[in-house]
């Protein structure tokens, strides 16, 4: 619930407020400091890797407390890629699983937006008027998000195939399909 970071926690404290008595759920807040956590720097950890460290300890703690069977997340396809690609960048090319299973006496983790992008879930919130924090978190540094900008231009395939040289034709099909055709490949080159 409370980040501790003034009107940001706020503002996300009256949203998910107006969303659980929307879909009549009662809402169980906990707010960090009452957990004993502060969202400051530690020694070379950067601010949103603190704040995400603890969110990643206090939630599987939290809903344990809750009883819950699963502790479900809203990661996104967006966030899946993302984390993939750091792994491969770092040399560990993984995917994490969008489920996993319960461990001593906490509940399973799933992630059931893990397949849609966070555009296609920004419209399903809108249309169907669930509540959403408009401000960006005042700890987020746009730099951190670059690999968003990487899918960005690559899910914009007109302007994304100019970092392809070896294509010698793009072809709008509809429906944001597009046939790739790459430049022609002779026998003499295969021989």
């Amino acid at each position: 619930r409370d980040r501790g970071m003034g009107e940001y926690s706020a503002g996300c404290v009256e949203v998910v407020s107006e969303q659980a008595r929307k879909a009549c759920v009662a809402l169980q807040g906990n707010s960090v400091r009452e957990c004993g956590v502060t969202v400051t720097p530690v020694r070379e950890w950067r601010i949103w890797s603190v704040c995400g460290a603890g969110r990643r300890a206090l939630l599987p703690r939290i809903a344990r407390c809750l009883r819950a069977d699963v502790l479900c997340t809203g990661h996104t396809l967006d966030d899946q890629l993302q984390y993939m690609l750091k792994n491969v960048i770092s040399g560990h090319p993984t995917c994490p699983p969008p489920v996993h299973k319960p461990t001593l006496g906490y509940p399973a983790k799933a992630k059931p937006l893990i397949q849609i992008p966070d555009a296609a879930t920004e419209i399903y919130a809108q249309l169907l008027g669930i509540p959403l924090m408009e401000d960006p978190c005042p700890l987020c540094v746009p730099e951190t998000h670059r690999f968003k900008e990487v899918f960005d231009l690559l899910s914009d395939v007109p302007k994304s195939v100019s970092h392809f040289p070896k294509v010698h034709a793009l072809t709008d099909i509809g429906d944001g399909a597009y046939r790739w055709e790459m430049e022609k490949v002779g026998t003499a080159q295969v021989n």
